[in-house]
């Protein structure tokens, strides 16, 4: 996996909300590169977007929506960093989704789907506990014993 890291010739701002034409300056494998916001969206979209989920910085809109459309294209294995905004086939849907809407409004189906599917996507720690906690307040039958042990920590 490429070490992915801001560097400082293009320093990231997060008071600043990025336009296509801003550059800045990642550090990926072992050197420093800096593109255009426009240019690591067309050329490397996945360090692109591993540097936001860890920076947090904002795109004006439309670099967003251009943003996601190239990460669609990419294989989930790579963009597993992304979490529960991951696209996923969930059951009930045409296509695919964030994995952040089952969860919210289905949590013990996506309990289940999820304990089918472990390594589809990534979930944080909190995540975890605030799953089970939703589903233990739904359903506790449905949880595993050892997840039940988890939240009696």
């Amino acid at each position: 996996m490429a070490s992915i890291t801001q560097s400082a010739a293009f320093p990231l701002r997060t008071d600043t909300v990025y336009a296509s034409n801003n550059r800045i300056t990642i550090h990926v494998n072992g050197e420093d590169v800096t593109r255009t916001v426009d240019e690591w969206i067309s050329q490397d979209p996945l360090s692109f977007a591993r540097l936001r989920d860890k920076q947090h910085f904002e795109l004006e809109p439309h670099l967003n929506r251009v943003l996601f459309e190239r990460i669609r294209k990419i294989p989930n294995e790579e963009k597993m960093f992304l979490g529960l905004k991951l696209n996923i086939d969930f059951p009930g849907y045409n296509d695919q989704i964030p994995a952040s809407v089952p969860y919210k409004r289905f949590p013990v189906k996506f309990y289940n789907w999820w304990l089918e599917n472990p390594n589809l996507i990534k979930l944080s720690f909190k995540e975890k506990l605030e799953l089970l906690n939703n589903v233990n307040m739904l359903n506790s039958k449905a949880l595993l014993p050892k997840h039940k042990a988890l939240m009696n920590r």
